[in-house]
């Protein structure tokens, strides 16, 4: 990059103002390049204002580094594309410069503007790789800073606009969903003291990853990202909702949650071992008299939850429904029922023969 170098007593031509403005538009737009992923910085979103198509204001930056700025909300005129029966037209915003000549003997300006184009929407469209554009510039990009003619397109996707032809009179569509917005280039997220805490790994296996102190000058990887391992998460994980579950299943290994000793504080499910045995432990909190603690298995059944298997704070199980047992039943100690008086009554009177006479009628 070459920029003049003033003096005292030289003389100062038009070009050498020119080769000093295109330096520094040359610099800021290099920077824009290839320290940012070209695309949507703010607004510029389509809507409809008063029943007119319109495009916000907004600022973008296209793959050359140059600001494209709109600012004030643009009407979008799609008459021509309605008239040829286009269902669905596609909406860009290109780099412009609007000049504006002086009055008297004052200096010309110049100002950075946006240009709203307008293609017929395709279905393999790529908002990244606009047509019209050169591909030696997509590859190159911010780097074919060579001139700043301000004639070399780059549109930047805003979205697209859809048409009912059955109903005439009824509002487009506006989709939003595939726009091109603007990103950061780079590996590493460090704080002003050198603290690196986001992180982009480029080795075997690709990665993010997030660190924080540790409280003893050292770091930290409280998550990490990558396509072989997944989702690594070291820290403890509080949701407010639901945690859904798709077509996978929830392991639990040991070592990963509190010691097995230690009493939970609220509801938990831990993985628990020793020299003996693993435990799949559905932990209760401490028990508390005036709200008894339950584990409930059930069902939805007419919008109610229904349970079917019931273990309770204490150690009382409860079935609701059949209990089918393919094996042994074993019990270590068997405690008698205590038989109400109308039971011992029936037992012991005359009535014996008839429930006798029931239990046999059993298959």
């Amino acid at each position: 990059m070459q920029r003049p170098v003033f003096a005292d007593g030289h003389l100062l031509r038009t070009s050498d103002f020119v080769a000093e403005q295109n330096y520094h538009l040359a610099a800021v737009r290099r920077h824009n390049a290839a320290l940012h992923i070209w695309g949507i910085a703010a607004g510029l979103e389509i809507a409809l204002l008063d029943g007119d198509l319109v495009v916000k204001p907004g600022t973008a930056i296209d793959g050359f580094g140059r600001y494209v700025v709109l600012d004030a909300a643009r009407g979008l005129d799609l008459r021509t594309y309605r008239i040829q029966g286009t269902d669905a037209v596609d909406v860009w915003a290109a780099y412009a410069q609007d000049r504006t000549e002086s009055v008297g003997d004052g200096v010309d300006s110049v100002t950075d503007a946006a240009r709203i184009e307008y293609t017929a929407a395709r279905d393999d469209l790529d908002p990244r790789r606009p047509s019209g554009v050169p591909p030696a510039d997509l590859v190159a990009g911010a780097r074919r800073q060579d001139d700043v003619d301000p004639a070399r397109r780059w549109p930047v996707y805003l979205g697209r606009v859809t048409f009912d032809r059955t109903r005439p009179d009824a509002e487009p569509e506006i989709d939003l969903d595939r726009r091109a917005t603007i990103g950061l280039v780079g590996t590493t997220v460090a704080t002003p003291d050198g603290f690196v805490w986001l992180e982009l790994t480029e080795d075997a296996d690709p990665a993010v990853e997030v660190h924080l102190p540790d409280g003893a000058g050292g770091t930290r990887t409280l998550l990490r990202v990558s396509a072989d391992a997944g989702v690594e998460l070291d820290a403890t994980l509080t949701v407010d909702g639901e945690l859904v579950l798709r077509g996978g299943s929830l392991t639990v290994l040991p070592g990963a949650l509190a010691p097995a000793a230690a009493a939970p504080a609220e509801w938990s499910v831990s993985h628990a071992e020793d020299d003996v045995t693993h435990d799949l432990r559905v932990a209760m909190p401490a028990a508390d008299d005036s709200v008894p603690n339950r584990l409930a298995v059930g069902a939805w059944r007419d919008g109610q939850f229904t349970p079917s298997l019931v273990i309770d704070g204490a150690g009382t199980l409860m079935v609701f429904g059949n209990l089918v047992v393919e094996g042994r039943l074993q019990a270590t100690s068997v405690q008698e029922a205590q038989l109400s008086e109308e039971a011992r009554a029936a037992l012991a009177g005359g009535q014996t023969a008839g429930l006798l006479s029931l239990f046999n009628s059993i298959p």
